[in-house]
């Protein structure tokens, strides 16, 4: 669950900082790196997930 846990915040401050990107920038693509490290961080907590035998989903939208 630490595991999980820590994924989520990382998955959590990778949308921030591409907002903030977007933002700055002014380009809808600035954070498409950031956007595609967050679906890597979803792929990891599913595993994550079906290796402890928990029920998880991911309430993150979909970009």
């Amino acid at each position: 669950m630490q595991q999980i846990a820590a994924l989520e915040t990382e998955w959590a401050t990778a949308d921030m900082n591409a907002e903030r990107l977007v933002d700055m920038y002014d380009d809808p693509h600035a954070g498409d790196h950031l956007r595609q490290r967050q679906a890597q961080i979803r792929h990891q907590i599913a595993e994550l997930a079906v290796r402890a035998g928990i029920g998880y989903e991911d309430d993150g939208p979909e970009r």
